[in-house]
């Protein structure tokens, strides 16, 4: 969803990109762990920052996921090295 987000913001249509930021997503019990990680991903440096309020991010793998939790939820990803920053919500449901 970054990825796209970055695409249009790129293009200057901001407001799709906000919407492509949008995320939904549900805990399935039919998938591994009922669905409650997410991979997360953005364009840039190895070394990304993650960071929610509500959420914890756990390392796995060489990758960073967010360990989902029914609710609404804020996540950033921070550049260490030129301190920008991108946030977006999403909400999780109970399937």
């Amino acid at each position: 969803m970054l990825d796209l987000a970055a695409s249009y913001r790129q293009a200057g249509d901001e407001a799709s990109a906000q919407a492509a930021l949008q995320i939904g997503s549900n805990l399935d019990p039919d998938l591994p762990q009922r669905g409650r990680r997410l991979g997360l991903r953005a364009e840039g440096p190895q070394d990304l920052q993650w960071q929610s309020a509500t959420l914890p991010i756990a390392r796995e793998g060489g990758r960073q996921v967010a360990l989902l939790t029914e609710g609404r939820h804020r996540i950033t990803v921070r550049d260490p090295l030129t301190g920008a920053q991108a946030n977006t919500w999403f909400e999780v449901l109970a399937r």
